[in-house]
């Protein structure tokens, strides 16, 4: 938000990606809370299958067409690996407290940046 305040913002900044930020952070919170506030009977590896299903589904919308079979196969493993991570996040939120795992989980940003500058 500070960026869109500064009346020298860098070329490289566009106003929509801010709001693509804002939004995205509004959303994870969202996710965040709602995870642990419904508290449903649905297992870790349901709702981290039911997240993968609608992210193939909004990307298959948002590109208007669906996925190749040689496009699936290279992200296959990326998408494993991101549902066990979805089904660990999940079970740190029925097992934990929000106020601990969140923040925890809001470093994910922080590693992956790290790991491309190495």
């Amino acid at each position: 938000m500070l960026l869109a305040a500064e009346r020298d913002t860098p070329g490289h900044i566009r106003r929509i990606g801010l709001l693509f930020a804002a939004g995205a952070a509004v959303l994870f919170a969202t996710r965040d809370n709602l995870a642990r506030a419904l508290h449903t009977h649905a297992s870790p590896g349901t709702a981290a299958a039911a997240t993968l299903v609608a992210g193939t589904l909004v990307a298959a919308v948002w590109t208007r067409r669906a996925p190749r079979r040689r496009e699936l196969a290279r992200l296959a493993p990326a998408g494993l690996l991101f549902g066990l991570s979805y089904v660990c996040l999940f079970e740190a939120y029925f097992r934990g407290r929000v106020s601990v795992v969140s923040p925890l989980v809001a470093t994910e940003s922080l590693w992956g940046s790290a790991s491309r500058r190495s």
